[in-house]
């Protein structure tokens, strides 16, 4: 269904149009979810691409997406640098936001800082997302649970 309202929308909207970013970006996360890192890659490039250098939520999730990607290929430099832009984009969109996305983010932040060695780093961003989370989401919310692990695994390491 996604994907059937992301052809809806390209065939009937701009390309650089808000929703269509915010659906190609959800897309782009689902195929990463699936082991389409190729795919997901091209989806989160064409958000950007797209975006036109605007600030939108969108286009920071994007960035995070593009940090997994990367973190996935074993480049971690890569993943450092579009996670900074992630976690930077986050805190001057103009427009639309939903305050969860920044958890989602910081624990993508925290996965690259962990893989990068900063151990402390990825305790305190993931730490961060799971006081978000519980603040946030409602209390038996699998969100809050991943935090919850992430987390646990940063304080055993």
């Amino acid at each position: 269904m996604l994907k059937a309202a992301l052809d809806q929308r390209i065939a009937t909207n701009p390309a650089d149009y808000q929703p269509v970013l915010a659906i190609r970006e959800r897309w782009g996360r689902f195929l990463f979810s699936q082991g389409d890192v190729e795919g997901a890659e091209a989806e989160f490039r064409e958000v950007l691409k797209q975006a036109h250098d605007r600030k939108l939520a969108h286009v920071a999730l994007a960035y995070g997406g593009l940090a997994r990607v990367e973190l996935a290929r074993g480049r971690v430099s890569e993943a450092i640098e579009a996670s900074n832009r992630a976690i930077d984009g986050f805190e001057h969109v103009t427009g639309f936001r939903d305050v969860r996305m920044g958890p989602q983010l910081w624990l993508i932040h925290s996965d690259v800082l962990q893989r990068s060695g900063d151990s402390a780093g990825a305790r305190a961003w993931a730490q961060k997302a799971l006081e978000a989370r519980r603040r946030y989401d409602h209390p038996d919310a699998p969100s809050i649970r991943e935090a919850e692990a992430a987390v646990r695994a940063l304080t055993r390491s």
